[in-house]
């Protein structure tokens, strides 16, 4: 859906949102110019909504949509085009302490660390730039931790479990809550990312601290690292590869010393198939 001062071009450029101490700025990906500048306080994280048009802008205990302002219109066997202002709508999800946003299978899920809670969509549910609370599916994950789920294609969840003080387990439950499979060998569990599935469904790697963990063929297997402590919890995937990149932390934080941040020198390269590390990417 467009508005009605949307402008008709011929194809869409990409637009890069950047989020700073004091609002949102907008960018032309190809230029690097700003578009826009939105005003908002706060420390604000952004995560795609999984629709290329929208931003789930996470800002303390509320989820907010953004809108780039690029916007498809299918017509029969063909698109048109439209670029439109960027603006902060007016829709929001309640949500303590609004965390991980992820896209797979067509949802997005919206992870609250205040009290465990999941709320999932349909990505295409934002085509009219709305989010009604019935398109709003939601389950009680476990207590609150600050954690992360991911959406299956067929139909389940993966979702991590733990508290405010330690987390290490991650689940697959299906929509009756019921778990079908779990590992509770992923001590610090953080981040993840979809890579190519296989034949069998969905292929996902999630950081730990002492190697990552994949899900593939409806179990969780542990990817081997040579050190006691090895931490990967910022993870990148794509549908159309095996291979996910992920960071590469190998000291330990001293008790206490919580705001000390390692600054790694090596990437690590995870085969989701295999389940094989490389941790040689230096940079």
């Amino acid at each position: 859906m467009f508005r009605e001062r949307s402008q008709e071009v011929s194809s869409l450029k990409p637009r890069l949102v950047v989020s700073y101490d004091g609002g949102l700025l907008t960018l032309d990906g190809a230029t690097g110019k700003v578009l826009a500048d939105v005003k908002r306080g706060g420390f604000l994280r952004l995560n795609p909504a999984g629709d290329g048009r929208h931003v789930v802008v996470s800002d303390g205990d509320v989820f907010r949509l953004f809108d780039v302002g690029l916007i498809a219109e299918r017509h029969e066997d063909h698109y048109h085009y439209y670029v439109d202002s960027p603006r902060l709508t007016s829709a929001r999800i309640k949500a303590p302490k609004a965390g991980h946003v992820v896209n797979h299978a067509g949802r997005t899920s919206l992870f609250s660390d205040g009290d465990g809670t999941v709320q999932t969509f349909a990505a295409d549910a934002l085509k009219d730039g709305k989010l009604d609370p019935s398109e709003i599916k939601a389950f009680k994950g476990g207590d609150a931790h600050h954690g992360v789920a991911v959406p299956l294609s067929n139909g389940n969840m993966l979702t991590t479990k733990g508290t405010e003080k330690e987390r290490h387990t991650i689940q697959e439950v299906d929509p009756s809550g019921k778990v079908v499979a779990e590992t509770t060998d992923c001590p610090g569990v953080h981040g993840e990312a979809a890579a190519q599935s296989n034949a069998n469904g969905d292929v996902v790697s999630f950081g730990c601290t002492n190697g990552p963990v994949v899900y593939r063929d409806g179990a969780f297997y542990k990817v081997p690292v040579p050190e006691a402590y090895q931490r990967s919890g910022n993870q990148f995937g794509s549908p159309s590869s095996p291979y996910v990149l992920a960071d590469y932390k190998t000291v330990k934080p001293a008790e206490g010393a919580e705001g000390v941040t390692e600054r790694p020198t090596s990437a690590g390269i995870i085969d989701t198939a295999s389940g094989k590390p490389d941790a040689g990417s230096k940079r």
